[in-house]
């Protein structure tokens, strides 16, 4: 199947959601540097909940963050 233009942000969406809950540290920080990236490009609703700064660490139980950003991001 050909990925179409109007899927990218929700690929792009579901990869970030899907590493904020990974192990690795990076690989979290890189996931919400991606979420705050894709927040600007694709004006999605979720602002007052990112910040985008380096140096930011991602907790490993960020669950209840992941779902909140989820279910906002569904409701617009």
């Amino acid at each position: 199947t050909k990925i179409r233009p109007k899927d990218v942000p929700g690929t792009l969406l579901n990869i970030a959601l899907l590493n904020l809950g990974s192990s690795d540290p990076s690989l979290r920080s890189a996931a919400y540097n991606l979420l705050c990236a894709l927040t600007c490009t694709f004006n999605l609703k979720i602002e007052g909940q990112l910040l985008e700064t380096s140096g930011l660490c991602i907790p490993a139980n960020n669950t209840l963050f992941i779902v909140s950003i989820s279910k906002t991001l569904a409701a617009n």
